[in-house]
């Protein structure tokens, strides 16, 4: 996948066979990366991110992400989550399985993303949005890991995050949006 990360041009489309792709990804043009769903795995061997996106207008969908540890100690989530968004805008995640990560998806001063139609074990934090606005946030299904889920959602200094049609199983705070 990183290959043909690095030779897509903004407004790619991307298509991922099914496989586990043992990687860490770093997103920095426009572009669409599509898997096929139930059997296209990126797995980030236990690292602290497994995709990065820093670039506005992606579109991620249909894979199942996995293997992503949180080394943080304490503080902010930081790069800490299997997906981190990085002061990028109009980035859509749909159809997308976590599972294994201490962290699913955080967001850092980007806005307009639509979270869509995927299914979240919640370790610790589920979505974390940081300084982050107008957010679409819906038919996702979220449950707790055996672990140790503290959030399912949560918001730090973050306006206009429309959730609905969310089913949330139990956790600490399925929702925090102080």
């Amino acid at each position: 996948i990183s290959s043909a990360l690095a030779n897509a041009t903004s407004a790619n489309t991307i298509k991922v066979w099914a496989g586990t792709y043992y990687e860490n990804l770093t997103v920095n043009k426009s572009i669409s990366l599509l898997g096929n769903g139930t059997n296209t795995i990126i797995n980030g061997s236990y690292s602290n991110y497994t995709v990065w996106v820093s670039a506005d207008g992606v579109v991620i969908d249909g894979f199942i992400i996995e293997g992503t540890y949180d080394s943080n100690t304490g503080g902010e989530t930081a790069n800490n989550s299997a997906i981190v968004v990085y002061y990028a805008d109009n980035v859509t995640l749909s159809n997308i399985s976590f599972r294994d990560n201490t962290r699913t998806l955080f967001f850092k001063e980007s806005h307009d993303a639509i979270v869509e139609f995927n299914s979240f074990v919640t370790n610790n934090f589920g979505i974390y949005l940081s300084g982050s606005d107008r957010y679409l946030i819906h038919h996702n299904n979220f449950s707790p890991s055996s672990d140790n889920c503290i959030h399912h959602i949560y918001g730090a200094s973050s306006d206009s995050v429309s959730i609905h049609n969310n089913t949330m199983g139990a956790c600490w705070t399925g929702m925090w949006l102080p």
